[in-house]
């Protein structure tokens, strides 16, 4: 699973489109299909909806459209604005000795 690292923050600018800001490098802006992205993963963390629902609506296969979703959170991981979520982290004060 991914999620936005603690130097991103992000806002809705309108119905489709929200402002990225990554505090170690720029802002961007994410439109459409993106916008969507964004939100159902920031919100739900589950995309498999989504992915169906841009498939019937651009009328393309669901194997195709995950395809592109998975591009495209991968090209939002090597702006940084994405990592992956660990899913257990020791906390050093929660350690056993």
């Amino acid at each position: 699973m991914l999620t936005p690292p603690a130097h991103v923050h992000w806002a809705a600018c309108g119905p489709t489109t929200t402002a990225v800001l990554n505090l170690r490098g720029d802002w961007t802006i994410l439109n459409g299909d993106g916008h969507y992205i964004w939100h159902t993963l920031t919100t739900h963390g589950d995309l498999n909806n989504l992915v169906q629902d841009i498939a019937s609506r651009t009328g393309t296969t669901p194997e195709r459209a995950q395809a592109a979703v998975t591009a495209y959170l991968n090209h939002l991981r090597t702006l940084g604005l994405l990592t992956p979520n660990p899913r257990f982290r020791r906390r050093w004060w929660r350690r056993r000795r």
